[in-house]
């Protein structure tokens, strides 16, 4: 049975038999909208004189399809956890990485044994293609890979299991120096076990089941042994989103807790403790406490929608205004960033936000991998002027280079030959390199027969940055100003 149950600043969010975790400061009221009105429920303590239950009950099926029904599917959460609360996850998976295998030499200033460490985690990590007896299917997405591996938690809880492989871990070893191995290990048994078993006292009942956030903590610290689908859909647990996006945070993991369980199992929303009053006062206010949160939350959604329309806007002056101002200190920042790798990954986001200001341009594919090229980003053109449809160019390519040095002819020859090979797609490029390019590079762009190449340096940003202009204007203006060499 799924259970809310509140005392003081703390709710449990409880499947009976499954798992349980609780929020702090925070009652995850945004997905009352689950159960229906009909789906009332009390059960009265005689002991105590008061409810035991006081609340909602239905079942996962029904809650499930509730949400469905309003347009929050697993596909929809899917697209928001990778291209919106987590577009940076690759940049935060190579620091970790890094720091592990920094942690597992002892002289920091051999920087190859650092590297050999990290090149083999981050193969290892890739490569996982199950844990344990679980398989993960290739065609998954990341939270439907997460989903069935907690339906195979639930279903084995397989405590030894994941005890062999995490001690197995390349990982692990930077945990054993200066203590015992043996102690090393049963420490590691005794975190492994608190994810299946955990009893507390809670209206004089024990919460069993598997404990997510000691699962979560669990693959964080393991990550070659879970692997990347499994460790990018844990993040969706983690507290920074609850902190920031708490309504969005508890819809999701919502869904993924219904989706991982029976369609038949007992779900339940208990507000006892809430109450004041006799029962009756009681179970009148609960039953008012659902439609006035039910309306809270309506009120806000106008509210948001109200402020926020100029920004979401993306034709409107105010919309681009705003972006504009905030994309010149963003790109400030990105001076300011000492690892190369990181500056760039950085500034080809920065291209992300640039690009994507107008209604009529998006990214729709960022540092993709084709065999043995990288392409920083793909756009999809849909610019409705004459002069840009005239190029038959569907998508735009776009190269990011944030050097102290200028961008010379191999680059760009590099560059046209990835046009090259999606020119069936692809006419325009964009070269952006804010620290310019090399004399030659002009007489490289005139061997380009089919491709439109257009260079960008750091002073083409800041003008841009600072004009009335869209970025589909901007991007025929360019073309214009720099096709004629």
């Amino acid at each position: 049975m799924l259970k809310l149950l509140v005392m003081g600043s703390y709710s449990i969010f409880n499947v009976n038999k499954a798992y349980h975790w609780e929020y702090k400061y925070h009652i995850p009221y945004f997905f009352l909208f689950i159960f229906d009105n009909n789906d009332f429920h009390k059960e009265t303590d005689e002991e105590e004189e008061w409810y035991s239950f006081l609340g909602y009950k239905s079942s996962a099926g029904k809650c499930l399809k509730r949400l469905d029904e309003y347009g929050y599917s697993r596909s929809f959460f899917h697209e928001i956890v990778e291209d919106v609360m987590m577009p940076d996850y690759k940049i935060a998976i190579e620091s970790a990485l890094e720091e592990k295998a920094i942690s597992l030499v002892s002289d920091l200033k051999d920087v190859n044994k650092i590297a050999q460490h990290k090149k083999a985690l981050l193969k290892k990590y890739n490569s996982v293609t199950g844990v344990g007896k679980f398989r993960i299917r290739k065609n998954d997405d990341t939270l439907t890979t997460l989903i069935e591996y907690l339906k195979y938690l639930i279903k084995n809880k397989p405590e030894n299991e994941l005890l062999e492989l995490c001690s197995k871990s390349k990982f692990g070893k930077s945990n054993t120096k200066g203590i015992a191995k043996k102690d090393e290990l049963e420490h590691l048994k005794f975190k492994i076990k608190n994810i299946f078993t955990k009893a507390r006292p809670s209206y004089g009942k024990e919460l069993k089941g598997i404990n997510l956030e000691n699962l979560v903590y669990l693959i964080s610290e393991f990550p070659d042994v879970f692997g990347k689908e499994i460790h990018f859909g844990s993040l969706v647990f983690e507290g920074d989103f609850g902190i920031d996006f708490g309504e969005i945070f508890d819809l999701i993991q919502v869904h993924i807790i219904l989706s991982a369980v029976h369609y038949n199992t007992a779900v339940s929303i208990n507000i006892a403790e809430l109450m004041d009053g006799d029962l009756a006062e009681a179970e009148k206010e609960a039953k008012e406490m659902k439609r006035s949160i039910s309306n809270q939350v309506f009120r806000k959604i106008k509210i948001y929608n109200k402020v926020y329309e100029i920004l979401a806007e993306k034709g409107s002056k105010k919309n681009l205004s705003f972006g504009k101002k905030i994309l010149k200190e963003n790109f400030a920042e990105i001076y300011k960033i000492n690892r190369p790798q990181d500056r760039g990954r950085k500034f080809e986001d920065f291209l992300d936000d640039l690009i994507s200001m107008s209604e009529n341009i998006s990214v729709i594919s960022k540092r993709l991998n084709l065999k043995d090229q990288e392409i920083d980003l793909i756009v999809q053109n849909n610019i409705p002027k004459p002069y840009i449809q005239n190029f038959q160019s569907p998508h735009i390519m776009i190269e990011a280079k944030f050097t102290k040095s200028k961008i010379g002819s191999s680059d760009v020859r590099d560059f046209r030959s990835k046009m090259q090979d999606q020119s069936h797609l692809c006419k325009i490029g964009l070269f952006f390199s804010v620290s310019g390019f090399t004399s030659e590079v002009n007489e490289a762009l005139k061997r380009s027969s089919t491709e439109t190449i257009i260079c960008i340096n750091k002073d083409d940003i800041i003008e841009y940055l600072d004009s009335t202009y869209n970025s589909e204007t901007w991007i025929e203006e360019l073309i214009k100003k720099k096709s004629f060499r």
